[in-house]
C-alpha cells in the first residue's frame, strides 16, 4: 500500500471520527451542545462558551416579551425634572421623546439570521469573531442637545431612575435623595457611605472584593505613594487596619466612544483604614489609571482637592460596577455555570440521579449567554466594554489562573485574607460586611440540601468514584477542549461530590436574588452609587478644582441612565420563566420519584423553605419570593 493511500485513509478516517463526535447524541437523545472556538481565536483561559441554536430563537422571542413586561414600570417614570434648560419627564430624558425599537428590531433580525444559519458554520472561528463584533456601538457623534443625550446639572436628578411603579419614587425621595446626592459634593460623606453602599447593596454584584492589604500591598504602596504614604498609614497597616480593593485588571480595557460619549472604566486601586471599634470602613486613597497605566493619579484624602477626592471615589465605584457586572455576575454565575451546563448535557442522562437533581436548574442559561453576546449593545448594560469580543478578552484576563473553588465564598474570605471577628457587630457576624453574610446564608442552605442528596444517592466514596457518567462529566468540565474549567477538584468521595454540587447550586441560587426589586431600587438606580462608566476619560491631576458639574460631566448621562434602567427592569419587573418556588407550594414540582418518602425531597422542599425565609430576611419591603427563578434566564 502506498504512502500516499495510507495517508487518504488516515484523512478519511479523521473526518469520519470527528463527524461521528459532531453528530454523536448527548445521553438525552439530543445532539451535544458544542462550544465557541474561542481557543483557536487565542482566548485559551474562559471556561467554554457554548453555543445553543436549539433554544436561541425561543430565548429572543421570550426577551421581546420581557421588553414588554418592563413598559409599565418604565410609563411611570413620570416625575418632572429641568435638566440644563429643559423641562420633561423622566422617561424623556432617559429615553427620549420616545423609546426606540432598536433593541426588538435587532432581536427580530438576529431570528431571521438564524433561520438561515448552521451550527457549523456559526462555530468557524473567522464566524464567530464576526458575531462577537457584529453589534459594536455607534461611534458617530450624537446631537448632544437631545433630552437622553445630558449631563446633570445637580446630583440629586439621580433620582430621576426611581418609577412611581410601586411607589418606588415616593418611598424613598425623602429618605435617600439628599443623602445620596450629598457623596458628589461633600467629601467627608463621600468617603463616609462609600464603604457601606458596597458591603449591603452588592450581593446582586457579587461583591465580594475586600481584601487585607498584606505586607508585599504595602511595600508596594511605598514605593508607588513615596512621600504621600505616610506615617499615619504605617501605622494603620502595622496594626492590620489596612484593606484594599483591587480593579487594576480594567487596565486591559480601553475607553471607547459610544453613542458620541467618551465611556471609560478606569483601573483602580482603594485602600481602605478600619475603625477597630465600630468596624467602620473609610477610604483614604485611590489610584486611578487608564488603559495600560496611562494617566496614573494617586488621590490620598486630605492631599488632594476635595473635588479631585469626589472623583476618584467616583472612578472606584465605576471599576467596582463594572467588575460586579461582567466579572462578577456575568463570569462567576453565567460562563462558569454556563460550561458545566453543557459537559453535563453532553454526559448526563435525564433519569441519572444528577439528572433529576439538576436538569430543573439547568434550563435558558446558554441560549442567553449567545443572546447576550451577538446582542451585544441591547441586551447588555451601558459599560465601557463595547463589543462581545472585549467581554471575552476580559473575561479570558480574569479566568488565568482562576480556579472553580476560587468563586466560593468560604475560600475567597480565606484567600483574601479576612477575618470574621474583624466585621462582627453585636450578634451578626458580618455586620461590617453584610453581603458576606448573605452569601455564608445561601451557601450553608445549598449544602444542607445537597449534602442530603449525596448521602442517600451514593451509599459509599467508592460508589462515587464508580459513577462512570459523573467521572465523564468531570473529566469533560476539566478538558481544555471541552469544558475548559480549571481546578475542579478530584470527585473521589462523597464530600468531594457535595463540594463540587454545592458550588453549582450555590451559583445559581445567589444569581436569583438578582431578580428581587431590593436589587435595584433604591440604591442601584441611584446611579451615582453604582455608575456603570465615567463619560469623560480625562483623568485630573490631584490638585485640581472641579465644580460640581465638572463632576456631573464626568458620571452617567440621561441615556446612559435609561440603558442601565432598562438592564434592571429585566431583572425586577419581568416575570421568571419558571420560580424556584413553585406558586402552588413548597412540597410541588418535586425532583425525585417516590414524593415525600424520598427524603432527598424532603431535603428539597426544606431548602426551598429555608430560601424563602432568607428572601423575606432580605428584602423585607418586597419579599416577593416567586420572583426568584429556578435557573439563570437573564
Amino acid at each position: 500500500m502506498s504512502t500516499t493511500m495510507i495517508i487518504g485513509i488516515i484523512v478519511l478516517l479523521l473526518i469520519v471520527a470527528a463527524l461521528w463526535y459532531w453528530f454523536k447524541k448527548a445521553p438525552s437523545g439530543e445532539l451535544r451542545i458544542h462550544r465557541l472556538p474561542l481557543h483557536e481565536l487565542g482566548y485559551k483561559d474562559i471556561p467554554a462558551v457554548p453555543l445553543d441554536l436549539r433554544e436561541l430563537p425561543k430565548t429572543l422571542l421570550d426577551l421581546n416579551t420581557r421588553a414588554k413586561e418592563t413598559q409599565q414600570a418604565k410609563n411611570a417614570l413620570t416625575t418632572i425634572y429641568t435638566v440644563e434648560g429643559n423641562t420633561a419627564n423622566s422617561y424623556s430624558f432617559l429615553f427620549g421623546k420616545s423609546e426606540h425599537e432598536d433593541a426588538k428590531n435587532e432581536r427580530d433580525k438576529l431570528h431571521k439570521e438564524l433561520e438561515n444559519s448552521s451550527l457549523q458554520e456559526m462555530l468557524k472561528p473567522h464566524n464567530t469573531k464576526k458575531h462577537l463584533n457584529r453589534l459594536s456601538h455607534k461611534a458617530t457623534p450624537l446631537n448632544k442637545t437631545e433630552l437622553n443625550h445630558l449631563a446633570l446639572d445637580k446630583p440629586e436628578q439621580f433620582s430621576m431612575m426611581w418609577t412611581s411603579y410601586f411607589n418606588v419614587h415616593k418611598n424613598n425621595v425623602e429618605k435617600y435623595q439628599k443623602k445620596w446626592a450629598s457623596s458628589l459634593t461633600s467629601a467627608d460623606a463621600a468617603s463616609e457611605q462609600f464603604w457601606p453602599m458596597i458591603a449591603e447593596y452588592g450581593l446582586a454584584y457579587n461583591l465580594l472584593i475586600l481584601e487585607k492589604l498584606s505586607n508585599n500591598g504595602a511595600k508596594s504602596a511605598k514605593a508607588k505613594f513615596q512621600e504621600k504614604w505616610t506615617r499615619q498609614m504605617e501605622d494603620w497597616h502595622s496594626k492590620g487596619l489596612v484593606y484594599a480593593i483591587d480593579m487594576t485588571i480594567f487596565k486591559t480595557t480601553k475607553a471607547n466612544k459610544i453613542d458620541g460619549f467618551d465611556r471609560l472604566t478606569p483601573s483602580t486601586y482603594t485602600y481602605l483604614v478600619q475603625d477597630p471599634d465600630t468596624k467602620a470602613l473609610t477610604p483614604f486613597a485611590v489610584v486611578v489609571a487608564g488603559e495600560n497605566g496611562v494617566g496614573e493619579e494617586i488621590f490620598v484624602r486630605g492631599r488632594c482637592t476635595d473635588s479631585t477626592w469626589l472623583y476618584a471615589l467616583q472612578a472606584a465605584k465605576v471599576s467596582i460596577t463594572v467588575y460586579g457586572i461582567w466579572l462578577g455576575h456575568v463570569y462567576q454565575w453565567h460562563i462558569v455555570s454556563a460550561a458545566m451546563q453543557m459537559t453535563f448535557h453532553n454526559n448526563i442522562p435525564s433519569d441519572h440521579p444528577l439528572g433529576q437533581l439538576l436538569e430543573p436548574r439547568m434550563k435558558y442559561l446558554m441560549a442567553f449567554d449567545n443572546a447576550l453576546l451577538l446582542l451585544w449593545k441591547q441586551a447588555g448594560p451601558p459599560t465601557s466594554i463595547g463589543t462581545s469580543e472585549e467581554f471575552i478578552a476580559l473575561c479570558n484576563e480574569y479566568a488565568k489562573g482562576r480556579k472553580f473553588t476560587d468563586d466560593e465564598p468560604k475560600v475567597a474570605l480565606k484567600k483574601q485574607g479576612l477575618d470574621p471577628e474583624k466585621f462582627k457587630r453585636g450578634n451578626q457576624a458580618w455586620g461590617a460586611y453584610p453581603l458576606v453574610g448573605n452569601m455564608l446564608d445561601i451557601w450553608d442552605i445549598s449544602e444542607e440540601y445537597i449534602r442530603t442528596f449525596v448521602e442517600e444517592t451514593y451509599p459509599s466514596n467508592q460508589s462515587v468514584k464508580e459513577d462512570a457518567q459523573l467521572q465523564a462529566w468531570m473529566k469533560a468540565s476539566s478538558d481544555p477542549e471541552e469544558g475548559n474549567v480549571m481546578g475542579i477538584p478530584t470527585i473521589d468521595s462523597k464530600k468531594a461530590l457535595v463540594g463540587m454540587l454545592t458550588n453549582l447550586i450555590y451559583r445559581l441560587s445567589t444569581h436569583g436574588t438578582s431578580r428581587l426589586e431590593r436589587t435595584a431600587n433604591p440604591a442601584l438606580s441611584f446611579l451615582s452609587n453604582f455608575p456603570p462608566c465615567l463619560q469623560n476619560a480625562n483623568i485630573p491631576s490631584p490638585d485640581m478644582e472641579l465644580s460640581t458639574k465638572d463632576i456631573l460631566e464626568y458620571l452617567p448621562r440621561t441615556g446612559t441612565m435609561g440603558g442601565m434602567i432598562t438592564f434592571y427592569y429585566t431583572f425586577i419587573f419581568s416575570a421568571p420563566y419558571e420560580s424556584l418556588i413553585p406558586i402552588e407550594g413548597v412540597e410541588e414540582k418535586l425532583h425525585f420519584p417516590d414524593g415525600l418518602k424520598d427524603k432527598r425531597n424532603q431535603a428539597l422542599v426544606k431548602y426551598r423553605t429555608q430560601y424563602a425565609k432568607f428572601i423575606q430576611s432580605y428584602d423585607p419591603v418586597s419579599p416577593t419570593v416567586h420572583q426568584v427563578p429556578a435557573n439563570i434566564e437573564t
